[in-house]
């Protein structure tokens, strides 16, 4: 996995750099605008860079129309050995979803994802410390060599989310989606505001206005 986590620390660095200084501006107002601004004294200032970043090298197009995971490798490809070409393309096929925990025995967690009910088994000894058998977290997972392994940005939902987590899951589906997608920034947004107001039922955040 650290060659994984090189490589979308490069791309990230590559496509941070100056020359997409536009695209980087507008991706932060974008998912800022829905997640809700972080300030650094925020606690949880460091995870949310962390999945902007992510969602900004690994999901959103820039203004050519490719990802930057996909630019950064049509950049480099000549300069990528086997192994760091092997892991951006494991970073291309990661799995983006809300899980929940099914079982944990680290170093392994076994997860269902709620997009498709597939079930996944995950090896990361920290996060399996971390979390227990219910929890529900929107995470990214990489397939690298014969392995699934967690990206660096983890978010978890309160317990009381699921109902409604599925139900909109189900509302997208029958509507032709192909994944979570920009709900999960949504979801994101609906955490922040829990976060903040600890008084309010999640029940009444996590809901359609």
């Amino acid at each position: 996995m650290s060659q994984v986590k090189a490589q979308l620390d490069a791309a990230v660095k590559a496509m941070t750099a100056k020359p997409h200084a536009a695209d980087l501006e507008s991706a932060r107002k974008e998912y800022f605008g829905v997640t809700g601004e972080v300030y650094e004294d925020d606690p949880s200032f460091e995870v949310r860079m962390i999945l902007f970043l992510e969602w900004y090298v690994l999901d959103r197009p820039l203004a050519r129309g490719v990802v930057p995971i996909r630019a950064y490798l049509e950049e480099n490809a000549e300069s990528l050995g086997p192994g760091e070409r092997e892991a951006v393309d494991a970073l291309l096929r990661h799995r983006h979803g809300i899980f929940k925990i099914k079982k944990t025995k680290p170093p392994f967690l076994s997860l269902k994802d709620f997009w498709d009910g597939k079930t996944l088994k995950v090896e990361d000894i920290d996060v399996a410390r971390s979390f227990q058998a219910g929890d529900i977290v929107d995470a990214r997972i990489v397939n690298f060599e014969g392995k699934n392994w967690f990206a660096e940005g983890i978010l978890c939902h309160p317990r009381a989310s699921e109902g409604f987590i599925k139900a909109e899951l189900k509302a997208l589906r029958i509507e032709g989606g192909t994944g979570p997608g920009e709900f999960t920034l949504r979801l994101a947004g609906m955490l922040r505001k829990y976060e903040r107001y600890r008084g309010i039922k999640p029940e009444n955040i996590y809901r359609n206005a």
